[in-house]
């Protein structure tokens, strides 16, 4: 369990969007066979204790904005290479299509090419920007974001074809983060149970020996 956790966290410092979902889909994977063990036999409090701490480690929110950094990269690299990209669905479900020739070059000329680079340019930074923001506000400021995007003229085809994904990416780091709060959340329920013989009437019973707040 511990060794699957380190494995996954290794994935944390890559600048690459897929790399990321990987991480968060193994901790999820991880949690559902730490619930299931924990149902089955029982821990002992040091080996709790352990897990909790490596789950405390899994939980990094600088992964994401680095994720759209790289993203920025392969993104602008790929604008100037339209007409030679490879069909490709990668990992976080992009469908990226290439472009024949003759409409590359009028997607160029007429200056959609550079429109789209500056236009996108803008929406990761923001996103980047919502990274950093506490965990229970970037929800909302993500959305309001987004409810901005439905603006954006459908002639900018490889947008479309990005922000919807750069979105969806967000809620799944929210939704992986509040994966590792409840499988903490979990074990000090378990730690309480070891120590008291019965279960906690409320989560406020874990502070602050099992956990530091609800």
């Amino acid at each position: 369990m511990i060794s699957s956790l380190c494995l996954a966290r290794s994935l944390a410092e890559e600048p690459v969007i897929e790399s990321q979902l990987v991480r968060m889909t193994c901790y999820s994977l991880i949690i559902s066979n730490l619930e299931s063990c924990i149902n089955r036999t029982t821990f002992t409090d040091e080996q709790l204790v352990s897990i909790n701490r490596c789950l405390i480690g899994a939980e990094n929110h600088s992964t994401l904005a680095r994720a759209y950094a790289g993203d920025r990269c392969l993104f602008l690299d790929a604008l100037k290479k339209l007409e030679s990209l490879k069909p490709t669905v990668t990992m976080s479900g992009r469908q990226i299509t290439p472009m024949y020739a003759p409409f590359s070059r009028l997607y160029k000329a007429v200056g959609l090419t550079d429109m789209d680079a500056i236009i996108y340019l803008d929406v990761i930074d923001r996103y980047i920007e919502i990274t950093k923001l506490p965990l229970h506000q970037r929800r909302k400021a993500s959305d309001a974001l987004e409810a901005g995007l439905v603006s954006i003229s459908n002639i900018h085809v490889l947008l479309h074809m990005l922000i919807p994904n750069i979105s969806r990416d967000a809620t799944k780091e929210l939704e992986s983060i509040v994966d590792l709060h409840a499988a903490r959340a979990g074990l000090a329920v378990e730690r309480y149970r070891l120590a008291a013989g019965k279960l906690p009437d409320s989560l406020s019973e874990l502070v602050p020996a099992y956990l530091e707040s609800v």
